[in-house]
């Protein structure tokens, strides 16, 4: 009869204790998964951060480029200047900001900036950049350059009207006269502004 009565206690007892670590195992099991759904993210943009606020050295090397509608690109000029020293691309991108280019990489040895064709003022004589060289420049509606350096005026004589970039580079004082050109400073309605604007550095 004791036999009985045990079973018929022990039993029922042994099967709640099983019932009972089996729920609490998964509560806790549970309770994880929530606390794993519920943990931040790594978040990765502080991997952008970092390449975005890139500092330029003082010899770093910019790269200018010229895109037309098309895609095809043209060479401006390069350089390097200590008065860059510290920016980052979107400083650098907002010292260029009425010229429009975009920083379309950057490290610590160089700079590439790239503009469009139509962030040139249209319909205008502008003192552009190709290949190294200061022309004088026809826009049309779109902005894109026609070199009419030599072309269409006496007063373009052959030769005396194109200016090596490395000229002005080499005179500090001129620096500035360079960044008004790359920012659509020197734009003219009449040509004989723009040959007059040029002529200096011959």
């Amino acid at each position: 009869m004791k036999e009985k009565v045990i079973k018929f206690i022990v039993m029922p007892l042994s099967c709640l204790i099983i019932l009972g670590i089996f729920f609490f195992s998964y509560r806790a099991y549970k309770s994880n998964i929530g606390k794993e759904k519920n943990a931040p993210k790594t978040d990765n943009t502080a991997v952008t951060t970092m390449a975005e606020e890139e500092k330029i050295l003082s010899d770093t090397v910019l790269k200018f480029y010229l895109e037309d509608n098309a895609g095809k690109r043209t060479y401006q000029l390069e350089f390097s200047n200590a008065i860059f020293s510290g920016m980052t691309s979107k400083e650098l991108e907002n010292y260029y900001k009425d010229g429009k280019y975009k920083v379309e990489k950057i490290n610590s040895k160089e700079v590439v900036l790239v503009r469009k064709d139509s962030a040139i003022p249209s319909d205008m004589y502008v003192l552009g950049i190709k290949d190294g060289k200061v022309n004088i420049y026809r826009t049309d509606k779109t902005g894109a350059l026609t070199d009419i350096t030599n072309k269409d005026s006496e007063a373009l004589d052959e030769g005396r009207l194109t200016v090596d970039v490395r000229v002005i580079l080499s005179k500090p004082g001129d620096f500035g006269y360079l960044n008004d050109i790359l920012n659509n400073r020197k734009t003219y309605k009449d040509i004989n502004q723009a040959v007059e604007s040029l002529v200096d550095f011959n």
